[in-house]
């Protein structure tokens, strides 16, 4: 369990997008984990700095496009001024979130950390990174770890956005795998094809192990409650629902056709849909509604409206070697899940009709062709 996993009462850990706290990513639990050990006296959150043009970016995406598609980048904002403000600062948890607007590009100053870790007495800290991290691995021993721990989730080089910069990101995993002292990795073929390909130990460490990420302290009590009375006052019938990322694994066509064809059931999805590809030729169906993107106790608070999860999924060697967090969460519900990398329509279409006529919540369904 994690206790084979070293901790230290100083740790510093390099996530690779400036969206913790929001989401519920693999990072989130393994900060409550550290928060939790005695063993742990702080931990320093590193995030990538943002410059000027990714601000512009961002700022431009939140108000130019329709409420869904801007709603992951309101919400990112929000968080970044937050974090760089020091308001998500609690008791051991520092983050370091730094924001550039005098530069055009902005990196982190690793120096400048250093000279920050020391000045805290933080001499020989713990550093956790997780791929693809903003620190160059020449500049690790800036920070003189007692300990490099690399967390790889999900791999990198199998997403398509990823493609235009693969030789970097194949660079990266290369100079991790042979810097640190333990490599680890939530999902079991993911870490078979690692040890395969690099020739080194892979420990598996497996979602359910860590705890849930913390609750976000940027919503409210109140906000919870009144999103729960509203998704109880739309919901009309069987509610079919997906919390994730819409842009990219998705089954385009088979989640199309789906909705197209069982007008009995209502379709919710929460997540980002930002040059979605699927949100774009679903959004005009009249049993679909689009939330955007949500703070995950939101989130969460939606997905307690299904009735069937969905995993929406193409089957490829990426969603293959994923050990997916909303697995966990749809089962945490007691939600029915369908897969569609373990499902063929006709299976999920009986499945369907099989929910609508049960009496009361439905445990979970289970896979099968």
């Amino acid at each position: 369990m994690l206790d084979q996993i070293p901790v230290s009462r100083h740790i510093v850990c390099f996530w690779k997008q400036n969206d913790l706290g929001v989401y519920g990513r693999r990072a989130d639990r393994w900060i409550r984990y550290w928060t939790q050990h005695p063993g742990v006296e702080r931990i320093w959150v590193v995030e990538p700095a943002v410059g000027r043009i990714q601000l512009l970016r961002m700022l431009e995406k939140s108000v130019s496009q329709d409420r869904v598609e801007s709603s992951e980048f309101i919400l990112l904002l929000n968080q970044l001024l937050r974090k760089g403000g020091g308001q998500c600062d609690t008791g051991k948890i520092r983050f370091v979130t730094e924001l550039h607007w005098e530069q055009a590009h902005a990196a982190v100053d690793v120096n400048r950390l250093s000279e920050r870790l020391r000045s805290q007495g933080m001499n020989a800290p713990m550093v956790v990174l997780w791929p693809l991290c903003s620190i160059a691995i020449e500049q690790i021993d800036c920070l003189n770890p007692s300990f490099v721990l690399t967390d790889i989730v999900d791999d990198q080089r199998q997403f398509k956005s990823n493609q235009a910069r693969l030789s970097l990101i194949q660079e990266q995993y290369r100079q991790l795998m042979a810097k640190s002292d333990l490599v680890i990795s939530n999902s079991l073929p993911l870490v078979r094809n690692l040890e395969d390909e690099f020739m080194r130990y892979v420990q598996h460490v497996p979602n359910e192990w860590l705890p849930p990420a913390l609750a976000s302290d940027s919503v409210s009590a109140v906000q919870i409650t009144a999103c729960d009375e509203y998704m109880r006052s739309i919901k009309t019938g069987r509610v079919a629902g997906y919390v994730g990322n819409l842009r990219e694994r998705i089954d385009v066509d088979r989640l199309v056709n789906l909705i197209s064809n069982r007008q009995d059931w209502s379709f919710w999805f929460v997540g980002q849909a930002y040059k979605s590809e699927f949100y774009a030729r679903a959004k005009h169906y009249s049993n679909c509604r689009f939330f955007g993107s949500m703070p995950r106790d939101l989130a969460m608070t939606a997905m307690s409206h299904f009735d069937i999860a969905l995993v929406p999924f193409v089957d490829d060697p990426l969603t293959r070697s994923m050990s997916l967090l909303k697995l966990e969460e749809y089962n945490s519900k007691g939600l029915e899940v369908l897969d569609f990398r373990q499902m063929s329509d006709a299976r999920i279409d009986h499945l369907l009709d099989v929910s609508v006529h049960a009496i009361g919540k439905p445990g979970r369904i289970g896979g099968g062709s």
